[in-house]
């Protein structure tokens, strides 16, 4: 699957200078790179390929490989080679590596008892959903599915307690500040860690923004508030 995506790469890379807007099919990989949703987008009703959409088409194509590490970066953390994932006596211990994780070394077998599982769940779902009035399907929108909100749970014994005696102890501070205190004192931030390949917020900004999403989060208050 991931070899059509490169092979239309190449197309598109030897073509940055061709100012053509409209290639015949026969002149561009298609097959196994086209979806059927982006057809109608991509090949217009004469059978020409948009190239416009086309580059677009492929480059989303090439983002869901990298995610699922079809395809790879070289010199990449995050979307590196797969085999690097793997520990360096793999190949020598690999037999104790799938019975330490209690898995089997056969794909077959592996990937059956996931199907057999998946059919299993499917199976279940399908004989509690007409009884389950508590999830409904839609037949439109973009959430098909649509679950009872569950009802608040009781306050947990004790915790008006706690409120009292914080509201004594520090009856002008804000839980904002505690929890920057905490931060302050513990370094909890610095466990944070960006999944980009860099920074750009200066230091102080960042841990500004953590603060107010952790307080946001904790107290469901929401980001939208606190913003």
């Amino acid at each position: 699957m991931w070899r059509p995506v490169l092979a239309a790469l190449d197309w598109i890379r030897s073509k940055v200078d061709d100012g053509c807007r409209y290639v015949p099919p026969h002149a561009v990989p298609v097959d196994e790179v086209i979806p059927a949703r982006w057809r109608s987008s991509v090949i217009d009703e004469e059978g020409r390929v948009n190239r416009i959409s086309y580059e677009l088409c492929v480059l989303a194509q090439l983002r869901d490989r990298i995610r699922s590490k079809e395809i790879w970066v070289v010199g990449a953390d995050r979307y590196r080679n797969p085999d690097d994932d793997l520990p360096k006596d793999f190949d020598a211990r690999r037999e104790a590596y799938y019975t330490g994780l209690n898995l089997t070394a056969d794909a077959r077998a592996f990937s059956s008892a996931i199907r057999e599982e998946l059919a299993q769940e499917l199976l279940l779902l399908n004989a509690n959903i007409p009884r389950n009035d508590k999830v409904r399907l839609l037949w439109r929108g973009e959430n098909r599915i649509s679950l009872t909100p569950f009802k608040p749970l009781p306050e947990p014994r004790g915790l008006a307690s706690i409120k009292t005696e914080i509201g004594q102890r520090w009856p002008m501070t804000g839980l904002l500040d505690v929890l920057k205190e905490a931060a302050l004192d513990t370094g909890l931030l610095e466990a944070f860690e960006t999944s980009a390949s860099r920074v750009a917020l200066p230091k102080t900004a960042l841990d500004q923004r953590l603060l107010l999403c952790l307080y946001g989060l904790g107290t469901n208050a929401g980001l939208k508030r606190i913003a």
